[in-house]
């Protein structure tokens, strides 16, 4: 089997060479940023593509991290400036994919702009897809041959797992910090809890999680605001809320914190370890955030706002509507997860849908994991270019 991996940074260069040498299969890894000379068939194939999903999305990336107000002018020519970059990047994306006899192309989360851009193009040539995200679990990569997250491969209907014969193997029981972007948010004298308290973990604004995934929650200021509200229609009144920060956005909030400053009952605290919160709160409420899964790992009760693969009757309470979170958390102590499904769901993923060991291992059950799911893609048929109803 051939696979196209595109890389569009080193890191994830090196992580393609270091696959290379240990799988079977002819992986041709191409650093995409690089310039490349258009092929004529290129120019009809973008007109028959609608790539008005992955423009909406780059126009609601950049008003996020650029949210001031442009001249009238100037907006329209920065979006006809996105969908000419669009065309150009699916055109050059194509021509890679159409001059060498690829079986599939490989690359990273699949969801994001040029990633999308370059899932279409390989669709519209016909090849199959695999696509690498962060591990779901401690110590794990995923490698999905559907999408990532929402759009994954993992099954929703909880008598899967009801009939999953799960190992007696124990899950594990302590997460991995993620690295902050600005580390005097996170690295100053860990803060004091309050003792009965729900836990929101911060996403990030402009992730395609958020973005393509919220639903009705349409960023961290919505989602604060949502939840202060809601605490006033509870009726435990010692229940408290406490958000942290994400630790990968860019993003400040000094709005947020000085709202949160003047009320008694919600705080933001990015001083403590997400585990700690996790095993302090009485609940989480997430959109769709990994917090979610790492969260019934520490078998938590968690609420889902948005889309999510876990939000699964019986591991999790789902909540689309104000009314409806305000329910389940006025009903929070009569509610109680089905644990013995929530162990085989999070065993599932474990032990038999995620990569055993991060982007740097090399131990031999992480290549023969990728070995397995490259050899289920070559039996697989490709997926049909689906056209966008936007």
């Amino acid at each position: 089997m051939t696979i196209a991996c595109f890389a569009y940074n080193r890191s994830e260069q090196k992580f393609f060479e270091k696959v290379a040498s240990h799988i079977d299969g002819d992986l041709d890894i191409i650093y995409v940023n690089k310039s490349r000379v258009i092929v004529p068939k290129a120019f009809h194939a973008v007109k028959e593509t609608d790539l008005e999903e992955e423009i909406a999305f780059k126009t609601t990336f950049e008003k996020i991290l650029s949210p001031s107000k442009k001249h009238p002018f100037i907006s329209h020519l920065h979006q006809c400036y996105i969908r000419t970059m669009t065309n150009y990047l699916f055109m050059k994306y194509y021509t890679i994919l159409s001059q060498k006899r690829y079986d599939a192309i490989m690359l990273w989360s699949g969801v994001t702009f040029r990633q999308s851009i370059a899932t279409k193009a390989a669709k519209k040539v016909g090849l199959k897809t695999l696509f690498i995200e962060n591990g779901l679990l401690p110590d794990t990569i995923v490698l999905d041959t559907k999408g990532v997250n929402y759009n994954n491969a993992v099954p929703r209907n909880p008598d899967f797992y009801r009939n999953y014969d799960a190992p007696e193997e124990a899950l594990p029981e302590k997460l991995i910090p993620r690295q902050p972007k600005k580390e005097e948010k996170f690295a100053a004298k860990e803060a004091l809890l309050p003792k009965k308290y729900i836990f929101i973990p911060f996403q990030v604004d402009y992730d395609t999680q958020l973005i393509l995934h919220g639903t009705w929650i349409k960023d961290m200021r919505q989602l604060f605001h949502l939840m202060t509200e809601v605490l006033e229609e509870v009726n435990d009144r010692e229940l408290h809320l406490v958000f942290k920060e994400h630790p990968s956005s860019l993003i400040d909030y000094p709005d947020l914190h000085a709202a949160a400053a003047e009320m008694e009952r919600v705080h933001i605290i990015n001083r403590r370890s997400t585990q700690d919160l996790i095993e302090k709160a009485e609940a989480v409420v997430t959109i769709n955030s990994t917090v979610g899964i790492e969260s019934l790992l520490l078998k938590k009760r968690v609420v889902v706002l948005g889309n999510a693969f876990y939000a699964i009757e019986g591991v999790t309470k789902p909540a689309k509507k104000r009314e409806t979170l305000t329910q389940i958390l006025n009903t929070l102590p009569a509610w109680q997860p089905d644990a013995a499904l929530r162990e085989k769901f999070l065993k599932y993923l474990y032990f038999e849908y995620l990569v055993p060991g991060g982007f740097d291992s090399q131990k031999p059950e992480h290549f023969q994991k990728i070995n397995k799911i490259i050899q289920k893609c070559q039996t697989e048929a490709p997926t049909p270019l689906r056209q966008s109803q936007t």
